[in-house]
């Protein structure tokens, strides 16, 4: 599995969902630790703005109400509810927007704006008592429950101290400060607690100015093409910090950390983006530097992956910093960690920069024309990964050549194999085909079974050497091996020397070093009097068993309305059942002693199934439910020996249910090379010893009620003419599953 970027990181995002033209807020809530998402949508047919609204980062559920002949100029969120300035027939407004879509304090903002101009306007931040703080055009207004005050004209940015709302009402702090423009310079005020205005520091006029509160202190921003100049200012001492960073002001964040104050910011560095965290403040952190390189100043440098391409903005929320890109986002902690990347494709998606939003695991990114939730995810074995990535370099091509090594050594520990294979005595007859079909070698039993001599060369087409009718079989079988590609089993009945001979044959594939296929291995063994042994002690003891039911037939027999007591429909069953017994019998010699030959014919599977079922009384089995599964299609094969197969499974199957109520279950299917039948009963089942032998001729788990493994020994041969298998699945107490795979070419 190739490992990918974002699993080399503690964590990944992935996107959740996507909400076309409009804006998510995120709202808390105070009875439940699940959020209330906000979506307003404006409708541009009708000037109508919809406000939709649902509880969890999942939409369902969601309410709507509608804003008509109204347009939202501006919307931020601030803790349970939204401040949105908007226009309605040429008339500003202010409100509040809950989590239950209610729009509360509203206020009319009476301001000089033309019919047609632009409005520009954003929202600073909420101060003590209610009180909201918005830059509308170039003036700062403060906006009360029920009035408004414009502190100031010609202003360029504003900022919030955070820390004024925690102070009491009698101590002085400055509560917000805003940057004035004149026509040189730019001055910075603060206004205090007190309602004073009071003059910090002058500064040199720059188009592109921004402010930061940190911690009581003022960062001023000051963007050059693609550089910025950061001043830290003291409020108290009146004392100027500067520094320059190689980002704009997007890409540029003053954050307060456990350390000091350090600039975050995102700069082009090499081929690609580096993450620098400088300390602002003089004071360089301790302990950091987990992944990345130190700068002069005491700061971090983390380099990002070169895939990532075109910058759109950096953000830090919850104590991660995020950078997001056209084409991906990462994150990285104030550590020097980086925790995570992942190329998601953003695209043209945001036409403005977003605001994000962190929390739960759930990152939302939202603007008026898009937004996004994504979810973030733990990589269980990233350092594994890292580990992978850092190492394969010289890691991979050293595991390459051990696996080289040790192929080579198992390539010629095969040969050695091979060699010996054919050099035992008791290999039987041994034949080595390569892929192109070529004999390549065999021993000496091979040899004589083909006819093979110092006139006639080895390495022709296998085919070359089996021009008589004996060795067709066996040519069969090697067409099979070299068609199917896989190692199997079969029986064979090969005529030698006047004698029909059975052999146990085996067909093993050979792979070169790249696991491609490079021929194959015949073994067949003459199993002839083995199985010759076993037949006569099975017909005695099958005749030993015929002469039982004869004898238990003949005494009921005798005594029927002989003896007083009326148990005559007792022996009366005891006959029938004896000559069920003994017909079974019968029929499976019969069967044995049948020909070979397959009357092939194209047959509807569904067919085999119900007339094999239809061969089984249901008065005779009261205690069996007969289910049909048919996936009906066309099988070539010999319609009779295949139900009588199917026949034999199903006796076994009521066997094994041991006259106990349960379910006998025939059903068929196939895939691209096969048809498989499968009889599966609820009884007993098979421990695994004798799930081994089952398929061992004659072996019988049923003696005591009269089973001779006949029956299984039809079920396998009627396979094998068919060139097929027979799967057995089966576990004790769970019954068993009996499956005859046939090839299957239709």
């Amino acid at each position: 599995m190739p490992v990918s970027a974002g699993d080399t990181y503690p964590y990944s995002f992935h996107s959740a969902e996507n909400h076309d033209g409009g804006d998510i807020f995120v709202l808390k809530d105070s009875t439940s630790d699940a959020p209330v998402i906000v979506f307003i949508k404006p409708n541009w047919g009708d000037e109508t703005e919809y406000f939709y609204t649902w509880n969890g980062y999942d939409r369902e559920n969601a309410i709507c109400i509608s804003l008509p002949n109204a347009e939202i100029l501006n919307a931020k969120s601030f803790g349970n509810h939204i401040n949105i300035l908007w226009k309605s027939s040429g008339e500003l407004f202010a409100s509040q927007l809950n989590d239950s879509l209610d729009l509360r304090n509203t206020l009319k903002i009476e301001l000089v704006i033309g019919p047609y101009a632009d409005i520009n306007s954003e929202w600073i931040g909420e101060l003590s008592g209610g009180r909201k703080l918005l830059l509308l055009n170039s003036s700062l207004v403060l906006i009360g429950e029920t009035s408004f005050e414009v502190i100031d004209n010609d202003v360029r940015a504003a900022a919030i101290n955070a820390e004024s709302t925690a102070k009491s009402n009698s101590e002085r702090i400055f509560e917000f400060a805003y940057l004035k423009s004149y026509e040189t310079t730019s001055v910075l005020y603060i206004y205090d607690s007190f309602s004073t205005k009071i003059e910090v520091e002058r500064l040199e006029k720059n188009d592109k100015m921004f402010l930061k509160s940190i911690d009581g202190e003022i960062a001023v921003i000051s963007e050059y093409l693609s550089e910025s100049l950061i001043q830290l200012i003291d409020v108290e001492e009146r004392v100027v910090t500067p520094m320059w960073a190689g980002a704009k002001g997007a890409l540029l964040e003053i954050v307060k950390t456990r350390d000091g104050i350090d600039a975050v910011f995102l700069a082009a560095r090499g081929k690609g983006y580096a993450l620098y965290i400088e300390p602002l403040d003089g004071s360089p952190a301790e302990g950091r530097l987990a992944t990345g390189e130190s700068t002069p100043g005491g700061g971090i440098i983390l380099q990002l992956p070169y895939e990532l391409m075109d910058p759109i903005g950096l953000f830090v929320d919850s104590g991660v910093i995020f950078l997001l890109f056209r084409n991906g986002i990462a994150s990285a902690d104030f550590e020097g960690e980086i925790l995570s990347v992942d190329f998601i494709q953003f695209g043209q998606s945001f036409n403005s920069i977003p605001r994000l939003v962190f929390g739960d695991n759930t990152l939302v990114l939202s603007s008026t024309d898009f937004s996004q939730i994504l979810i973030r995810s733990d990589n269980e074995y990233w350092y594994i990964y890292r580990f992978l990535q850092k190492t394969g370099d010289y890691l991979f091509p050293s595991i390459a050549i051990i696996i080289i090594l040790i192929l080579i050594q198992m390539y010629r520990h095969q040969k050695r194999i091979l060699r010996t294979i054919l050099e035992m005595p008791t290999a039987g007859v041994v034949f080595v085909v390569d892929k192109s079909g070529h004999l390549k070698k065999t021993n000496g039993p091979g040899k004589d079974i083909l006819g093979i001599n110092e006139s006639i060369p080895m390495g022709r087409q296998f085919h070359f050497y089996c021009s008589r009718s004996r060795t067709q079989p066996l040519m069969e079988i090697i067409e099979k091996g070299m068609r199917l590609k896989e190692s199997f089993n079969q029986k064979l009945n090969i005529i030698h020397n006047g004698e029909s001979k059975e052999w146990f044959c085996t067909i093993i594939v050979l792979m070169n070093i790249t696991g491609n296929f490079r021929g194959l291995v015949f073994t067949g063994i003459d199993i002839t009097e083995e199985l010759e042994r076993k037949r006569l002690s099975n017909w005695a003891q099958l005749a030993h068993d015929m002469q039982t039911n004869l004898s238990t037939i003949r005494l009921n027999a005798e005594k029927l309305e002989v003896e007083p007591g009326g148990n005559d429909h007792k022996r009366r069953k005891k006959i029938i059942h004896q000559v069920n017994l003994l017909i079974h019998r019968v029929r499976d010699i019969v069967t044995v002693g049948r020909s070979d030959r397959l009357d092939k014919e194209v047959v509807l599977a569904g067919e085999i199934c119900i007339e094999a079922r239809n061969e089984f009384d249901d008065e005779m089995f009261p205690n069996v439910e007969f289910i049909i599964n048919i996936n009906n299609f066309q099988v070539e094969c010999d319609k009779q020996k295949i139900i009588r197969a199917i026949r034999n499974a199903v006796e076994n199957g009521i066997g094994a249910l041991q006259e106990k109520q349960g379910s006998i279950t025939i059903s068929c299917s196939k895939d691209t090379r096969n048809a498989y039948f499968s009889i599966k009963d609820s009884g007993v089942g098979l421990d695994s010893e004798s799930r081994k032998k089952m398929l061992v001729p004659y072996y019988s788990t049923s003696r005591s009620r009269g089973g001779t493994g006949i029956g299984t020994m039809i079920m396998q041969h009627v396979a094998e003419l068919h060139g097929g298998d027979i799967i057995i699945n089966s576990e004790p107490g769970k019954g068993t599953e009996i499956i005859f795979k046939i090839p299957n070419r239709i």
